[in-house]
């Protein structure tokens, strides 16, 4: 089985779940049949490794491994996903490089999480288990978030980074505005880069339904604004909603055969009401 189509439901499986749980916390794996096997297990550990709000990159490569530093709404962690063949291998130990104002940085390991998936251990790596309340990882544009891996004998070790990105500043619509659900949604922010290798995606999640997403389209960071189609928001219930906007730069590098992504997000989440 290729792990390219598996891998990129996956993720958007648990991070648009993640959103609609909301943000600043991590979410649990939990529910019946927890340990059976199935793609439904790596999705509830992908779960447990993002942070709420999170959103999956839309032009993401779903046979590549992923590695992301995330800002949600303030809360900073670091997560990362590894992928050989149709599994999800263990790389050895990973960290993340702390880049605080006031001390040296530190190399911060991940948590390790692991299910069981069509017959072997499937594991994933975050900092949230151990530091819920996030780790001190700079978005602001100019530094570069720092991943080491130790390797193990499916994934090469390498040192690789990612430039930073910043959280958006959503100009429109307003925090808790409301929306009509038959017309399409034009989301702004009022602090768009000249860089065109960073991306804005965004997505409205129901608080009626949580299973109910509207997804917009993606758009290069320069654009200014981005737009979730009224055919989409029309098929969420009226009510309460979250609308979560994300910014983010995600490069590719191949080491030793291994493609591997690494993706830099800030991501504001805040109300909206659907009628």
């Amino acid at each position: 089985m290729s792990a390219r189509a598996p891998l990129a439901r996956l993720l958007a499986a648990a991070l648009l779940a993640a959103c609609a749980a909301g943000c600043g916390s991590a979410s649990k794996t939990s529910g019946p049949g927890a340990h059976v096997g199935t793609q439904q297990d790596v999705a509830n550990m992908l779960d447990t490794a993002y942070v709420r709000g999170a959103l999956p990159p839309p032009n993401a490569d779903g046979s590549a491994s992923l590695l992301a530093a995330m800002d949600v709404h303030g809360l900073r962690a670091a997560a990362a996903l590894f992928v050989s063949g149709s599994g999800f291998p263990s790389a050895g130990t990973v960290s993340v490089r702390t880049t605080p104002p006031a001390q040296p940085p530190q190399d911060v390991a991940l948590d390790v999480l692991t299910t069981d998936y069509q017959g072997s251990p499937a594991y994933a790596y975050t900092t949230l288990v151990s530091h819920p309340l996030g780790v001190a990882l700079a978005f602001d544009g100019a530094a570069y978030q720092r991943f080491t891996v130790s390797g193990s004998a499916a994934v090469p070790a390498f040192v690789d980074s990612v430039q930073s990105v910043t959280v958006p500043a959503v100009s429109a619509p307003a925090d808790a505005a409301a929306a009509p659900r038959g017309s399409d949604l034009v989301v702004a922010w009022s602090d768009a880069g000249a860089d065109t290798t960073v991306y804005v995606t965004c997505a409205v999640t129901s608080l009626v339904d949580s299973s109910q997403v509207a997804v917009g389209t993606l758009v290069r960071d320069v654009a200014g604004t981005a737009t979730i189609p009224a055919a989409r928001l029309g098929a969420l219930p009226a009510g309460a909603a979250r609308l979560a906007v994300a910014r983010y730069r995600l490069v590719y590098h191949v080491l030793a055969g291994h493609r591997t992504g690494l993706a830099s997000e800030g991501t504001t989440v805040q109300g909206l009401t659907l009628n």
